[in-house]
């Protein structure tokens, strides 16, 4: 369906998005906003605060540290919650100097270490999760509880999206919008992003979760939206937690989808799968939703995440 017939059927998303406020609106002012010099690079973060234990929130792909800005919010009262923009996403640089997991890794290293956190808990979505399990294997004194939202157990063989020409037409007119985006007033982006970020069933994603998400993809700059179409088969992106779980000390929770983006079978490429082995430290939480976990099943997340921090069982 075109962008404009895709609009034109759904008026109620269009009208629900036009109240969302703009995300300095959304953001709490007694949260703490800095940067740090860390791997080499300038690395951006928010901070909530607080006398609770560290937690730090490691995002996906294009997005960045105010992606969780629904989850801080739930969560600031007990924990001292820290959400870094990933080296070239939202206000951290470092993407000229390249992208890879082992990089990702160096940057939470150096960002743990520079803030003088003490064995922070570590959540991480998607490419977070690859980056909070290899932190977490490498360096078992830095990180304590490892949670992974959906974080890819194995890249799986087979047909790569690239191989497609259904989805080279798809993100030709993906990155095109991307641009756009910079362009665009706050009002237009969200209308705009009901097209091309995947909506739940009968709604729009809530305020706190779509503005940042859609001021994420505003950010992303032209070398890191182009990466985007080749991350399905670059090894030095693999972050795929199969053969890292086992070598973690620390308790590992896996929140585990049972689809893809949008719909897409859980067996892509890059996909959490059903052969995790038993292991002692590692729990496992399956959840009938897509990638996108906490968007769609946020209060069982949450339930899940607490419990899991406060040592209880899930």
């Amino acid at each position: 369906m075109e962008r404009d017939e895709w609009r034109a059927s759904d008026a109620g998303r269009m009208a629900a998005v036009q109240g969302y406020r703009g995300i300095v609106e959304l953001v709490p002012e007694h949260w703490a906003e800095g940067e740090i010099e860390a791997s080499g690079i300038r690395q951006h973060y928010y901070r909530t605060g607080g006398e609770g234990p560290a937690l730090l929130l490691l995002h996906g792909f294009m997005e960045s540290g105010l992606c969780w800005l629904r989850v801080a919010k739930a969560l600031e009262g007990k924990y001292d919650v820290i959400m870094p923009d990933a080296r070239g996403h939202g206000c951290s640089e470092g993407i000229a100097r390249g992208l890879s997991t082992e990089l990702l890794v160096e940057d939470v290293v150096a960002l743990t270490r520079g803030l003088g956190l003490e064995r922070p808990s570590l959540l991480g979505s998607s490419m977070g999760g690859g980056t909070a399990a290899r932190v977490a294997a490498a360096h078992p004194d830095l990180a304590g509880a490892v949670l992974l939202e959906d974080a890819p157990w194995r890249r799986a063989p087979g047909l790569v999206p690239t191989d497609s020409e259904a989805y080279n037409a798809w993100a030709k007119g993906y990155l095109t919008w991307l641009a756009d985006l910079k362009t665009m007033s706050h009002e237009e982006r969200l209308t705009s992003a009901l097209a091309y970020v995947p909506m739940l069933p009968d709604s729009v994603w809530p305020e706190e979760e779509l503005v940042p998400f859609v001021e994420a993809l505003a950010q992303v700059d032209a070398e890191l939206a182009d990466r985007s179409l080749t991350l399905w088969s670059d090894p030095a992106m693999d972050g795929s937690v199969g053969e890292v779980v086992p070598q973690i000390r620390g308790r590992v929770l896996l929140m585990q989808a049972t689809r893809g983006v949008a719909g897409m079978d859980a067996g892509g490429p890059m996909s959490t799968t059903d052969d995790v082995p038993a292991l002692a430290q590692v729990t496992a939480v399956r959840f009938t939703t897509s990638h996108l976990i906490r968007r769609e099943a946020f209060e069982r997340f949450l339930k899940v995440v607490e419990a899991f921090l406060r040592g209880e069982e899930v």
